[in-house]
């Protein structure tokens, strides 16, 4: 009995198995099945009826003569687009007739993308085993789809061909493609300029001389810092100086208000979460004053109003700009001035050229330039372009000759803004560029940069000393140091440069933005200072409503920095009330300098005691 049992036992699991491999093999079965009933559908529906389907697990071969390339290339996609092209495998071949091989002139088209490389085309014999070669040593699946013929490679196919294929693998998406003579036009979008670069010098290197290899090669735009805007509004209607877009769409913007379809914006990155929303909104404030200009420059909008628009309309336009504009997002009010009618010169002098300057920690802007209009806008520009740095400025609008065009002066401001020291000069449709400026390359993007800005027939000299990284740390007067960064930044606030609050509030008044730009630019530089921001208030009023008054402020200055880029993680807010004055309490300017924001070393106060790692309090029952 104990046998039979055994034996039953054992033939009920054998069974057992045997029903579940069935079942299972029943399923996968009918998953393939299905999966090709799929395909064969989708091919049906495309007008493809000839290729032959099978299906081997998740692998779908594709076979069969194809009746032209473009049929073997319709297939191949449809199919890919129902299963994914990695589980598609490529066994089509193509036919032709004596006749097409007669008349078919060469021609080969390489599409390459992320997943895959497709080959087209009428190719010479010779050509076609180069390429299968290559389609063996590819990292990407290769289907090849190009009719072979038997004949003579023109002369300049072969070295195209070869140096098509060498840079092939640093394309993720582009199409190379070669005439019935060989000329091959190579298109790709890629990750950086670096890849362009690379892929110019290894295509130049392998084409030898006179044999044509057209490349247009798009990389990323470039990034700016700060990200520029300035527009300028008169009686002839508002102007658009300098411009950058982060997008298409942002141009589109900028076109539908100011009516310029034509504006000269280039694509650039570096332009600030929310900046169209900011530009948006700013753009109507500036055209609904009778003059005035408008920049934009980071997370700082500064609009300036003219000498004579009207208080009523001013409080108007600032007040709906203020509430419209994107959190995150200063916004600066300044007044143009008229001339006193002493200033105005009784004789005429001949017009200087305009010269931007850097030397020293210090900013020189000095020239001539048409209208007072154009001296508020570039003086604006500048302002925003040197943040937390000692600007001089002596400009005119007087003098004979033609003066520097507000376009100039801006490319001029800006290519200063990219060296360490040096010096612009405007004059007569010429720009001078001379100094020193980190990076390799740079020379070519400042030429690039300005050629994009300014007329065609400026002529541009640029002698730049381009220093390398390594070197760039003996030059800047900036440190990694923890302890001097904190020394530096210390020294950013001066008794005319200063974090400022509306009275009795924790407001940060707009006076503050350039020092908190210039504070968050230098605090970047140093990752691995951690710092205690300390709000300090004056006597007046009482202690504990003095504390928190500075604690409050001490927060802003906390989130102003925070969304400047500074992580959260190194800094701490502290307020000190009326601790530690550093001048006389008696006398509104001694009271003034109590106000203060100071920085301090981390350890310079020590972190309150946890309540959690305080010692249980006994219970007594």
């Amino acid at each position: 009995m104990r046998i039979a049992a055994y034996l039953f036992l054992i033939l009920s699991f054998a069974g057992a198995a045997a029903g579940a491999w069935w079942l299972s093999d029943q399923a996968a079965r009918e998953i393939e099945d299905q999966t090709r009933n799929t395909v064969v559908n989708g091919l049906s529906a495309a007008a493809q009826d000839w290729p032959d389907i099978a299906v081997d697990g998740t692998r779908v071969t594709l076979s069969g003569a194809a009746p032209s390339e473009a049929a073997g290339f319709r297939a191949l996609e449809v199919a890919r687009g129902i299963v994914g092209a990695q589980r598609i495998e490529n066994r089509i071949i193509l036919t032709a007739t004596d006749a097409a091989e007669a008349v078919s002139p060469l021609g080969m088209t390489i599409i390459l993308n992320p997943a895959e490389i497709t080959v087209l085309g009428t190719v010479p014999d010779g050509s076609l085993a180069t390429v299968e070669v290559f389609a063996e040593r590819s990292t990407r699946p290769v289907s090849i789809l190009a009719e072979s013929v038997d004949r003579d490679e023109p002369a300049a196919w072969t070295f195209n061909l070869l140096a098509a294929l060498d840079v092939a693998p640093l394309m993720q998406t582009g199409r190379i493609t070669f005439g019935p003579r060989g000329a091959a036009v190579i298109e790709a979008a890629l990750a950086d300029a670096a890849t362009r670069d690379a892929i110019e010098r290894r295509v130049r290197a392998a084409a030898p001389p006179g044999t044509a290899v057209t490349l247009e090669l798009a990389a990323p735009p470039r990034t700016l810092a700060p990200f520029p805007f300035l527009a300028n509004k008169n009686a002839d209607g508002l102007t658009i100086e300098t411009c950058a877009v982060p997008d298409n769409a942002s141009l589109g913007r900028i076109a539908m208000i100011t009516s310029e379809a034509d504006a000269e914006c280039r694509l650039a990155l570096g332009a600030p979460e929310g900046w169209a929303d900011a530009l948006t909104v700013a753009l109507p404030a500036l055209n609904a004053l009778p003059s005035g200009s408008l920049s934009l420059q980071s997370m700082v909008v500064t609009l300036k109003i003219g000498a004579r628009t009207a208080d009523v309309l001013a409080d108007a336009v600032i007040a709906d700009l203020a509430e419209a504009l994107p959190d995150g997002f200063t916004l600066v009010i300044e007044e143009q001035t008229l001339p006193e009618p002493e200033s105005i010169p009784q004789a005429v002098s001949a017009a200087r050229p305009f010269t931007v300057t850097r030397a020293d920690g210090v900013v020189t802007v000095e020239g001539s330039l048409s209208d007072d209009a154009a001296v508020e806008a570039v003086l604006s520009y500048a302002s925003s372009a040197f943040p937390g740095v000692t600007l001089e400025t002596e400009l005119a609008t007087q003098g004979e000759g033609q003066p520097t065009t507000v376009a100039s002066a801006i490319a001029a401001v800006e290519a200063v803004t990219l060296m360490l020291n040096g010096s612009a000069i405007a004059e007569r449709g010429t720009l001078v560029i001379e100094g020193a400026a980190p990076g390799e390359g740079i020379a070519d993007q400042i030429a690039e940069a300005l050629a994009a800005r300014l007329p065609q027939d400026t002529t541009i000299t640029i002698d730049i000393e381009e220093i390398q990284p390594q070197d760039v740390e003996q030059i800047i007067a900036p440190s990694a140091d923890p302890d001097l960064c904190l020394e530096e930044v210390q020294a950013i606030q001066t008794p005319g440069a200063r974090i400022g609050f509306a009275p009795s509030s924790a407001n940060l008044d707009l006076s503050s933005a350039p020092v908190l730009d210039a504070l968050s630019t230098r605090l970047r530089e140093c990752p691995e200072l951690n710092f205690i921001i300390a709000g300090y208030t004056d006597n007046q009023g009482r202690e504990e409503l003095n504390q928190r008054i500075s604690e409050s402020r001490a927060n802003a200055v906390l989130d102003a920095l925070l969304a400047r880029g500074v992580f959260l993680d190194r800094m701490r807010a502290v307020g000190l009330g009326e601790a530690d004055p550093v001048a006389d309490n008696d006398t509104p300017e001694g009271r003034a300098l109590n106000r203060r924001i100071e920085f301090l070393s981390e350890d310079a106060i020590p972190l309150p005691p946890d309540e959690t790692d305080a010692p249980p309090e006994e219970v007594t029952e």
